[in-house]
Formats: structure tokens, sequence, C-alpha cells
């Protein structure tokens, strides 16, 4: 990941997060982001500018910086929406990991209607591919660095769909 495609594919940002206290030592956050200049192509010069970025902002503010990251946007997706949906539509999963230690929890957002029947989601090959991202050996994590099932049968231990908000479609 030397080479940042130039940056003409993605955005380049990166996030802080500024962290002070109150009189009653109540704890506050803010974040911002900055995006990184066009010119920026190799990783080594963008955390080179991040980290001298965040010296600066650390010189002029009372609060902690508590977070950075980098953040890449892809700009192909930077149109303005064009389908139908349902952001407040939930598919709740509940996922057994790895090690069957644990039950985790899943959101995905706004799923195809495909994956909905009544209050229920049905398992399909798309969901099983994209679970298989998570499972041991897969490219992601859960929170905390867990990991699912790699057994399809039986990773999924709960499905449902919740509605965290009334749809106008």
């Amino acid at each position: 990941m030397a080479n940042l495609v130039n940056n003409t594919i993605f955005k380049i940002f990166l996030d802080v997060q500024v962290t002070s206290l109150d009189n009653n030592s109540s704890r506050y956050n803010r974040s911002k982001s900055f995006e990184l200049s066009s010119g920026i192509i190799l990783y080594a010069d963008a955390e080179a500018a991040s980290l001298a970025l965040v010296a600066a902002l650390a010189a002029i503010t009372e609060g902690d910086i508590t977070q950075y990251v980098f953040r890449f946007v892809f700009k192909a997706l930077t149109a303005p929406p064009s389908v139908v949906g349902n952001v407040y539509k939930v598919a709740v999963l509940t996922l057994d990991s790895a090690d069957s230690s644990k039950k985790l929890s899943h959101d995905i957002f706004s799923p195809y209607d495909a994956m909905v029947s009544g209050k229920e989601v049905v398992t399909t090959a798309a969901l099983q591919t994209y679970l298989d991202f998570f499972e041991t050996g897969g490219d992601f994590t859960m929170s905390d660095g867990d990991v699912i099932s790699t057994n399809e049968a039986t990773r999924i231990l709960t499905k449902k769909i919740r509605m965290d908000s009334l749809s106008s479609r």
C-alpha cells in the first residue's frame, strides 16, 4: 500500500478527535476531517503530513487529541443517491463467534427486499458471501477483533428486521 493510486480514485481524509473535560469533569469530543491534497501519492507522505498536522493542532488546542485515522473515500461513490430505500430498516443478526465463546451482534442498514420476509431476515447467498469477510481468515473482524464461525449452516444464531424510524417508502 505504498502508492495511494495518485489520489485520483480516492479522496483521502485525516479524521481527528479532540477531547476535553468541562468544569464537572464530563468528557466532550469534537471531530474534524481534513482532506489531504491530491499531491500526496505515497502512503509514507500521507502519514508524515498527517503526523505533522496532528502535532501542529496539538500545539494550538487545549484539548487532548485522543484519536486520528485515515479515511479513504472512493470518488465514484460521491454521486447523489439514486436508489429508493430505507436506511432505518435494519437487519439485526446475532452471530456465533469462531470459538463459540460469544454471541456477536451485527446490523445491516437498508437490506435488499429479497433479504426481508415480514420481520425476518432471509439467509441469501449474498448475505453468506458478505459474512465470509468476517470469519476466521477473512479480511475484516467484528468489534474487538472477534471473528465469526466458518460454518454457514450454524453461524447465524438469530436474525430479524428492526425499524428504527418510519419510512416514506
